[in-house]
């Protein structure tokens, strides 16, 4: 069954209808073809908000990274990547954000993704100083598994310092599975 969407234009003289399948994306163009509107199907939407790990805190604005995750939570973590070295490619996943448990190996990360904090964290201000890209405050759909592949829109503006007092929010940064992998 069809599914009807309806768009008045101006003091609603002028309406426009349009109708399609919800499984379809719909485009109406107004007068010259200047003016278009793109409606996302239902479809769509949902595949979309699947494919969405979570979001964060962009800390500095660097190129998307691709990578493996490897969840660090215990010394003993850090330890072993100290002695056998961090893989390339890894993409750490950590809960805390004062930096001191990875600050010894931050520099061999490709980039870090943090369950806490702000980019006015200690981890933040180390990762800036190493050049490695991190998001902060972290919000995901579900846990990421350490192996797991991932891509990160590390791209995305950076959140600044007052958005953290209501001002100047920027979108956050994306994390979704990386391609070929969703």
């Amino acid at each position: 069954m069809a599914r009807q969407a309806k768009i008045n234009l101006g003091n609603g003289v002028n309406a426009f209808t349009l109708e399609g399948n919800v499984n379809q994306d719909l485009q109406l163009t107004a007068g010259s073809g200047v003016d278009t509107i793109n409606i996302l199907s239902n479809a769509r939407i949902m595949r979309d908000a699947q494919l969405k790990l979570g979001d964060g805190d962009n800390v500095f604005a660097a190129d998307d990274v691709t990578g493996t995750v490897f969840v660090v939570r215990e010394v003993s973590e850090v330890d072993r990547l100290m002695s056998d070295g961090v893989p390339e490619g890894t993409i750490a996943v950590i809960d805390d954000a004062g930096g001191t448990l990875t600050a010894p190996i931050l520099p061999d990360f490709d980039a870090v993704v943090c369950l806490a904090g702000s980019v006015r964290s200690h981890l933040a201000i180390i990762a800036r100083e190493f050049g490695v890209p991190t998001l902060m405050a972290a919000r995901l759909t579900r846990p990421l598994e350490t192996g797991e592949r991932i891509t990160v829109a590390y791209s995305a503006a950076a959140q600044s310092v007052e958005a953290y007092f209501g001002e100047d929010l920027v979108a956050r940064a994306e994390i979704r599975p990386a391609a070929g992998d969703a």
